[in-house]
């Protein structure tokens, strides 16, 4: 018996997305031209960096904005001396098969949220025709997007922990940043 789509053996490649968030409760999403639906900025872990860097690369290539992650990141962890530092948790991570007929393979894609480094940069967004843009929730409905992620999106606008992450200056401070958001999905 043949391996259906989901029994056989794909190459599996890293990705990292974020999803940027603004204290006034709005989502930085980019329309996918390939794909004809709206996505958080994202894009495939490159050799030698880590996934904390993909995701900030990603962000600043795709959107020219600077965001810092809000995931917990013990730095008490951290060891220096030798060669042990904690990254960030992403706030879900997804396995999606990549139906490509050329070549099929999926994406493990850590899919971390972030907020601006500073409340200047909003009016960048969008700048240069690359279709970014912000969204309040309500503005989700009619939108075209994966049914997953629509569903990730309504998860995210409900995580009260994390939009006080958001509105709260400790979530640039190291291992802090652990109650902030220690409730993901509440």
């Amino acid at each position: 018996m043949a391996p259906t789509i989901f029994e056989e053996k794909l190459r599996h490649e890293w990705t990292a997305s974020v999803l940027v968030l603004r204290p006034d409760r709005r989502i930085l999403l980019l329309f996918h031209e390939k794909l004809r639906v709206w996505l958080g900025p994202g894009g495939h872990v490159e050799p030698g960096e880590t996934p904390d860097e993909a995701a900030l690369r990603e962000v600043e290539e795709e959107t020219e904005l600077q965001v810092v992650l809000l995931g917990q990141r013990d730095d008490r962890l951290d060891d220096p001396l030798h060669g042990v530092s904690c990254l960030h948790a992403p706030y879900v991570i997804l396995k999606e098969r990549i139906h490509d007929a050329r070549d099929p393979h999926v994406h493990l894609d850590m899919i971390y949220c972030a907020r601006l480094t500073d409340d200047l940069e909003p009016a960048r967004a969008g700048a240069g025709g690359l279709g970014a843009r912000y969204f309040a929730e309500a503005e989700l409905d009619d939108l075209p997007m994966f049914r997953n992620f629509r569903a990730l999106l309504k998860r995210v606008f409900r995580d009260r922990a994390l939009w006080a992450s958001v509105e709260s200056p400790r979530w640039s401070v190291g291992h802090e940043a652990l109650d902030v958001g220690a409730t993901h999905g509440s």
